[in-house]
């Protein structure tokens, strides 16, 4: 997983100074965190618990399932295995989630619905649509709201066990993308501000017969 982390953490540092123009001020105090952080909250898998009992609103369900529509196996999106699924976050269209609640790990479950009118798949807008569902397991599970010392472990990265040497690994990936942005900004400078830098041979001759 560190690899992946870091690659995403590269990545993401790359948009933000971009929006910014933070790799000029240079700001020893690294901003940037911040909004890595931000990001990282956003992203991160939420931390969960398996449930023996029945799903409720808010927990997430693994599925199995696999779509009809007219009686035929629907082609595109509509069969995965091993989906999370978080009830009552409407990923999925509407009444989906819904008939998920109050199932367990193990049930085998039909779900029915409609797709909007306005589907993206115009093949699908209005069709009816059965889904057979079997819940794999079922977790209770809570967001990360901070970047703490459990979320840090939880990242994998090599010698970072905590946040005080998060910080530290951020400001060396800081670091070297201001160096790379900066440079990358120098290439890309302004044609006409180039050919005003650039001499004009004839005034080289005049100025070395002088």
């Amino acid at each position: 997983m560190s690899k992946t982390v870091k690659t995403y953490l590269v990545a993401l540092l790359a948009l933000i100074t971009i929006g910014s123009g933070l790799y000029i001020v240079y700001d020893k105090s690294y901003p940037e965190i911040e909004l890595m952080n931000a990001e990282l909250l956003k992203n991160v898998p939420p931390k969960r618990t398996p449930v023996k009992g029945k799903a409720i609103d808010g927990h997430m369900v693994n599925i199995d399932f696999t779509g009809y529509v007219d009686g035929k196996k629907m082609d595109q999106g509509g069969t995965a295995k091993d989906y999370n699924l978080i009830l009552g976050e409407n990923q999925f269209i509407d009444g989906f989630e819904e008939q998920l609640i109050g199932h367990k790990k193990g049930d085998k479950v039909d779900v029915n619905v409609v797709f909007p009118k306005d589907y993206l798949n115009k093949e699908l807008q209005g069709k009816k649509a059965k889904f057979e569902v079997k819940v794999n397991e079922v977790y209770k599970v809570k967001r990360y709201t901070k970047v703490d010392d459990e979320l840090i472990k939880l990242l994998g990265l090599p010698g970072v066990t905590n946040v005080k040497e998060y910080n530290e690994y951020a400001k060396q990936l800081i670091d070297i993308n201001r160096i790379k942005q900066k440079n990358q900004a120098g290439q890309q400078q302004d044609p006409n501000q180039q050919q005003q830098q650039q001499v004009d041979p004839n005034q080289q001759e005049e100025q070395g017969g002088q």
